[in-house]
């Protein structure tokens, strides 16, 4: 997961010096066949966070929560953009449909928070025991 932020983190050279990721990263196992829906999901994210939260910042954060609690673990994606808009039509959006799809196809539940910033937080079920997982932080 940090290697996949980093690289996107990458793709945007204008915030190098502007903007800090912040992780605090615990060892999650998911199964393999979701791996590239999570790739998805993280990448809609973080591309979002670039694009809309850190256009007019001085200093961004981008901060990246991987917390496992009993069989469930939580992602949380924050950052201290100006948050999501209140005029934001949340049914013509293509990047949160997106993220609601991809939720859906981890059995994950979505929370997003607009107080300080956006931060969207999943919980979803997490395969401790199953033999074909593959560990994700």
């Amino acid at each position: 997961m940090r290697e996949l932020i980093e690289a996107i983190y990458k793709t945007f050279p204008k915030y190098r010096s502007s903007v800090n990721l912040k992780f605090d990263l615990e060892e999650v196992e998911i199964e393999a066949s979701q791996v590239s829906v999570w790739g998805l999901l993280i990448d809609e994210l973080v591309v979002n966070a670039f694009k809309h939260a850190f256009k007019n910042t001085g200093a961004g954060i981008l901060q990246v929560k991987l917390r496992k609690r009993s069989n469930l673990a939580e992602l949380t994606i924050a950052d201290n953009g100006p948050g999501i808009s209140k005029n934001y039509d949340k049914n013509s959006s293509l990047g949160l449909s997106l993220i609601k799809f991809y939720a859906a196809r981890l059995n994950a539940r979505v929370k997003i928070s607009n107080e300080k910033g956006t931060c969207y937080k999943f919980c979803f079920p997490c395969y401790k025991e199953c033999y074909n997982t593959q560990s994700f932080f």
